[in-house]
C-alpha cells in the first residue's frame, strides 16, 4: 500500500498514510482513542481531526481512489 502511495506521488500533496498495529497490547488503546473495532479499519483524518471511515473494498487500487478523492478535497 504504500509503495503504491508513493507511486501516484499521493505524499508530495501533503496526504500521509499510517499504519498502527491495533492488535494485541494496543488493541484496547485503539478502540478506545481511535474507535477501531475491526480489522481492516481505515480511517480518515484532516488537521488531526476525524473525517469519516473507509468503508469500501480492500482492494488497493480502490483504496488509491479513494485517498485520491480525499486528496482532491481536503489538499
Amino acid at each position: 500500500m504504500q509503495t503504491e502511495f508513493v507511486d501516484q506521488k499521493l505524499h508530495e500533496t501533503g496526504a500521509m498514510i499510517t499504519k498502527v498495529d491495533c492488535t494485541g497490547l494496543n488493541e484496547a488503546w485503539c478502540a478506545s482513542k481511535y474507535g477501531v473495532d475491526a480489522y481492516p479499519t481505515i480511517n480518515m483524518y484532516h488537521n488531526g481531526k476525524f473525517v469519516e471511515e473507509y468503508t469500501g473494498d480492500h482492494e488497493v487500487n480502490d483504496i488509491i481512489a479513494y485517498i485520491k478523492s480525499l486528496v482532491e478535497k481536503y489538499y
